[in-house]
């Protein structure tokens, strides 16, 4: 658990497979190790690379993952560690472009290597006919408020009082417990929502079988400064499957959405559900074509070239 005395144990743990193991170079993913790496460094020959996958100090300062109580303290005390550990650093990996900005400590020592999508071993072209007895909508990834389920839910109870033919699936994993509950009280008896799940992981295979068979996306994530500027993997994902998705106008990646036309947007503080309904039934496809800046490979010579393991 986040909040959990265990937690202040997992460095030593980790230091001493580090003795044990001497590795020449860390590439450290949490900001919780930084304190054990810098340590380890003062004894061994080693490079120490800080692979930042968030912005934690926002993270948690602006969402609800932490009580508010602490969270203030909390998110002022991983700047710190970040920043004083800093100098030790050999260099950083930033997982958005925005953090360049928003880490005032990784200079100019980082390497962008952002999450894009796996190319799909399975791909074609959706004509979107929907001569089926379903519309399946899906939402992918995790499940909290930050990342718009309860708009989700909303969206597709709405668009399917217009039309019995709209269901959801949800996979996904929910690491709040409250958070879940609420979800599983509100799809309680709607049959046309699905969750697949939920309290437990899921693994990246089991999601892409879902991007592939489903008639539509679903991405929209409530503003909040934690996030504003980053750009969701499944963005990318459902781009590499050719999966169109409803979204909101005012996004991190709107020049992806109108380069493929991939995207229908909706004004989520004044929705127009019958707008989006017909929307939904006019969109052609995105066209299955060979598509730049949104694949794994493309970021992996970035990562290889820091390493120098070529």
């Amino acid at each position: 658990k986040r909040l959990c005395i265990r937690r202040l144990f997992a460095s030593i743990l980790y230091y001493r497979v580090l003795i044990k193991l001497k590795p020449a170079i860390l590439i450290v993913t949490s900001h919780e190790l930084l304190p054990a790496s810098i340590v380890y460094k003062a004894f061994y020959p080693s490079r120490v690379i800080y692979d930042v996958r968030e912005n934690y100090y926002r993270n948690i300062k602006y969402l609800n993952t932490y009580p508010a109580i602490v969270k203030d303290l909390l998110a002022i005390w991983v700047r710190c560690k970040e920043t004083l550990a800093a100098r030790f650093i050999d260099h950083f990996i930033l997982a958005e472009k925005c953090y360049s900005s928003e880490l005032p400590f990784v200079q100019n020592r980082y390497t962008i290597v952002e999450n894009k999508a796996e190319q799909p071993v399975e791909t074609y072209n959706k004509i979107q006919s929907h001569q089926s007895p379903k519309i399946v909508i899906l939402f992918t990834g995790s499940i909290a408020s930050s990342t718009g389920i309860f708009e989700c839910i909303e969206t597709i109870k709405n668009l399917h009082t217009l039309d019995a033919k709209i269901t959801l699936k949800i996979v996904g994993y929910c690491p709040d417990k409250s958070t879940l509950k609420k979800v599983e009280l509100l799809i309680n008896n709607t049959p046309h929502i699905e969750l697949i799940g939920g309290g437990d992981l899921v693994s990246h295979e089991v999601i892409l079988k879902h991007i592939l068979q489903a008639d539509f996306g679903f991405i929209y994530y409530p503003p909040n400064k934690a996030n504003d500027h980053c750009i969701p993997t499944k963005v990318y994902e459902y781009l590499a499957a050719s999966l169109p998705y409803i979204t909101t106008e005012i996004n991190s990646f709107q020049d992806l959405t109108t380069m493929y036309h991939s995207g229908m947007f909706l004004d989520f503080n004044r929705p127009n559900y019958v707008h989006l309904l017909q929307q939904l039934y006019d969109f052609k496809s995105i066209k299955n074509e060979p598509k730049t800046g949104i694949y794994w490979e493309e970021e992996k010579e970035n990562l290889l070239d820091l390493l120098d393991i070529k």
